[in-house]
């Protein structure tokens, strides 16, 4: 399949495990004229790939199908900064049902998510035949052509846990790894909605060896009742109340670490970029002018200005505020992801 500009770089890949600043990133780059910023698709969407060839109505269908995790928060009006579909006056409603390209990653494309959802209504189901990682490239060159976009960029909240996915279907790209310290992502995680659904999940997985959010058929007897409230047909608002302890947030975020280790070190040098949130934090002049260059794309002054002063500071080293014994049990978790990144080169 052809590309949007002959000229134009790769697509560029922005990962890492959530709660490390992607979401501001993405923003950032959304500020840019020539980048199209695609945001959380992979988060919202339930089944990215499946095998064999499909139709574009099968594709269609495929964008529509919410996460698990997601349709909760909704159906429950569960608070979340990324959710920023109109849900009190959109055409889709936590009744309705939502669909996840509406839910996360229109809204970051246009003022107007209903009706640019019509618009790839009536085109998507049109698509001929052929592989879902096919049906995605030229869903975002099409975005890129529809929205005057050269430069495509896909970014998805905790994507390190598909990058496997994400590289089939971009195989050429050009992959950002953002990370975090530790203790602060795990705190970070600690306190969004999604991410504390992620983490019983995970320690659910690893108790029972498989994901009751992913298979219904899975045997649940036996959970604690902290756990068992967070199953999908049990879980409310009020789950949320019930504590998790902060390493069980630090085990998620070092098996994202370690899941994706194997992409992520197969990567020539001249496709893997790795930024640090502080430093990003500290200098985002420098570091958007990186990343630029990394990614093919001018870092004109205007943009620069713009994208530096929409960093949102003072997050950095706030784990270090936290209880000894509870800084001790969290520093513990994180260790196996800090022997990752200390492995790929990422801290120094």
């Amino acid at each position: 399949m052809s590309r949007i500009d002959p000229a134009a770089p790769p697509p560029m890949i922005v990962t890492g495990t959530g709660r490390c600043g992607s979401t501001m990133v993405s923003e950032m780059l959304a500020q840019h004229p020539d980048v199209l910023s695609v945001s959380e698709l992979f988060a919202a969407v339930h089944v990215p790939l499946i095998p064999g060839e499909i139709s574009g109505a099968r594709f269609w269908e495929l964008l529509g199908v919410l996460d698990p995790g997601f349709a909760e928060l909704v159906r429950h009006r569960i608070p979340v900064r990324e959710i920023q579909y109109p849900l009190d006056r959109g055409r889709f409603t936590p009744e309705t049902g939502v669909p996840a390209l509406s839910l996360l990653t229109l809204p970051h494309l246009t003022d107007d998510p209903d009706a640019l959802y019509d618009e790839l209504a009536a085109e998507v189901p049109q698509w001929a035949t052929a592989p879902a990682e096919a049906q995605y490239r030229r869903f975002f060159d099409h975005l890129a052509r529809r929205l005057g976009r050269r430069v495509i960029v896909e970014r998805s909240g905790g994507s390190l846990r598909m990058l496997g996915t994400l590289l089939r279907i971009f195989p050429d790209a050009r992959v950002v790894h953002l990370h975090r310290d530790g203790p602060d992502t795990a705190l970070s995680m600690s306190r969004h909605p999604a991410f504390a659904i992620g983490a019983q999940a995970f320690e659910m997985r690893r108790l029972l060896g498989a994901d009751p959010w992913q298979d219904a058929g899975t045997d649940v007897s036996g959970l604690p009742e902290d756990l068992a409230a967070y199953l999908p047909d049990r879980f409310t608002a009020d789950s949320l109340d019930i504590p998790i302890p902060l390493a069980r947030y630090g085990r998620l975020w070092s098996m994202l670490l370690l899941d994706a280790e194997p992409h992520l070190a197969g990567l020539p040098a001249d496709r893997l970029l790795a930024l640090n949130y502080q430093d990003l934090v500290a200098d985002p002049v420098r570091c958007l002018t990186g990343l630029a260059r990394f990614g093919g794309f001018d870092a004109d002054a205007r943009w620069l200005r713009a994208a530096a002063g929409s960093v949102r500071s003072g997050r950095t080293g706030t784990a270090g505020a936290l209880p000894v014994q509870q800084r001790r049990e969290l520093h513990r978790s994180c260790l196996l992801g800090q022997s990752v990144l200390h492995r790929l080169g990422h801290l120094v």
